[in-house]
Formats: structure tokens, C-alpha cells, sequence
């Protein structure tokens, strides 16, 4: 494969395969950008993939710190996985808590 310096020399190196990278444009038209933090158009999540919005969260590209590969989209998902269990678990313990105090006021 040949490659070109940005001072123009070429170079011919060999190669078993090679991953191209033609821009980053983030596909966000579908998100409430008006409400989520982004930077360039991603949104910023925390490392459990949590936006600032509660029980909302971003994977794979759309996330700001995300290498744009399939196999980190993946991992992405399963962190994001426990978030939301964790996330839905808080939600069903202020169920539980707000019912409870509704039988004792009442």
C-alpha cells in the first residue's frame, strides 16, 4: 500500500488490512439535542454510558469519548445494560417508598 506524508513523500509499506476512517458526522437529528450535553453533536455520557438526562442513556458512536467501533458499541451496551437496571431498581425502591408512606399517613 502506498501512503503520502502531509509534506507529500510517498511511502509503500505492506499491509495485512486496513480500517478507513472518512470523516465522523454523529446521526443525532432523532435526539433532544435541546436537552441532552453534547460536544460537536455527541453526547456526553459518564462511564456508566448515563446522559444528564435520568434514564436516558447514549452508546456506542453517538457517545463523545466512543472509538467508533462495533466491538466498543458492544461493551457499551452492557455497561449501559447494568446502568438501566440499576436506574429502574431506584425507580421501584420510590415506588415502594412512596406507597408505604401513603398507607402510613392515611
Amino acid at each position: 500500500m502506498k501512503t503520502w506524508h502531509s509534506k507529500g513523500e510517498e511511502e509503500k509499506r505492506p499491509f495485512e488490512g486496513v480500517f478507513i476512517l472518512i470523516g465522523v458526522t454523529p446521526n443525532n437529528e432523532v435526539l433532544p439535542l435541546d436537552q441532552l450535553d453534547t460536544d460537536r453533536g455527541f453526547v456526553v455520557t459518564d462511564c456508566m454510558m448515563r446522559t444528564n438526562l435520568p434514564g436516558v442513556m447514549a452508546i456506542g458512536d453517538i457517545r463523545h469519548h466512543s472509538v467508533r467501533q462495533v466491538i466498543s458499541a458492544a461493551g457499551d451496551g452492557a455497561v449501559a445494560e447494568k446502568a438501566v437496571e440499576h436506574y429502574l431498581d431506584e425507580l421501584q425502591q420510590k415506588k415502594i417508598l412512596v406507597v408505604k408512606k401513603r398507607k402510613c399517613s392515611g
